[in-house]
């Protein structure tokens, strides 16, 4: 009896709780399509971009494509020598000036200021490093790792004292494909992003690994042959750096991850105005 009493309490309960279900109404908050603004300086440059689209609401109707740039902006950067447009380029879809132009400068702080076609302004400033990092020593091996293969690149170089800096790396390979002797070009970025935190003022020795195939240790007469290899350091700013890490991490629609927001310094939209320094080591193969 007592079972049975058990079993009729458990049902009644379910019973009143699938009885009080009522259909929520929730009025989600509409958010119109913002301007989204991906600009980097560099004094190593020769070409100053800006991309400029707009963003789609995540609960809307897709009104825009994403990745459409969107031209009839006036795009202006200022710093300490003055201010320059950008011209929008049909071709291209960026908004550009020859660095000639306007030459970016180590350790200047410069604004953005990007006047939308519909009347919106968006304005970002950001400061290039102060610092040009040079690459004093590099070489590199390969790896195997189960069934991804690739090249250990190891740099060395002198992190300066007294101000925090973020790095990346990237390396380039310059080969030919036997018969043909025209020279093509591989580039890689390693992806991965690097502070100086507990290293500040040091003499770095930064090993970061490349995967995929960048190898080229065939023989033989069609064989490729690497010319040569140039390694590249870039010292990010804090903008760059923070940009690129949420970039990375940010899990994209997948429900079972941790929620990431993607850093932005752009006033009135979405997107980055950052700035880094590069340098190169070239190693003759």
């Amino acid at each position: 009896m007592k079972t049975i009493l058990n079993f009729l309490f458990c049902f009644g309960v379910i019973g009143i709780f699938s009885f009080c279900r009522k259909e929520a109404k929730i009025k989600l908050k509409t958010v119109s399509p913002q301007p989204v603004v991906y600009c980097f300086l560099s004094p190593h440059d020769t070409l100053i971009r800006l991309r400029l689209t707009r963003s789609q609401p995540l609960y809307a109707p897709q009104t825009t494509a994403i990745f459409e740039p969107v031209p009839g902006a006036v795009v202006t950067i200022s710093g300490a020598q003055g201010n320059v447009a950008l011209n929008y380029n049909a071709t291209t879809g960026y908004y550009e000036v020859k660095a000639a132009q306007f030459p970016v400068q180590l350790g200047q702080r410069y604004t953005l200021r990007v006047a939308m076609p519909g009347g919106e302004v968006v304005t970002a400033e950001t400061t290039v490093p102060a610092h040009q990092v040079v690459v004093k020593a590099a070489s590199s091996a390969t790896f195997q790792e189960q069934n991804a293969q690739g090249v250990l690149q190891t740099l060395t170089f002198q992190d300066p004292a007294g101000i925090s800096n973020y790095y990346t790396v990237a390396r380039k390979q310059a080969y030919y494909m036997p018969p043909q002797t025209d020279t093509l070009f591989s580039p890689f970025l390693s992806g991965s992003y690097y502070s100086d935190t507990n290293f500040e003022g040091m003499e770095i020795e930064l090993a970061v690994k490349f995967y995929g195939g960048i190898n080229f240790t065939g023989s033989g007469t069609n064989a490729p042959g690497v010319i040569y290899e140039d390694v590249y350091l870039y010292n990010c700013n804090v903008d760059y750096y923070k940009f690129h890490t949420s970039l990375k991490n940010y899990s994209g629609e997948d429900p079972f991850a941790e929620p990431t927001l993607v850093y932005t310094n752009i006033k009135g939209g979405l997107g980055v105005f950052a700035a880094y320094t590069a340098s190169y080591l070239r190693k003759w193969m």
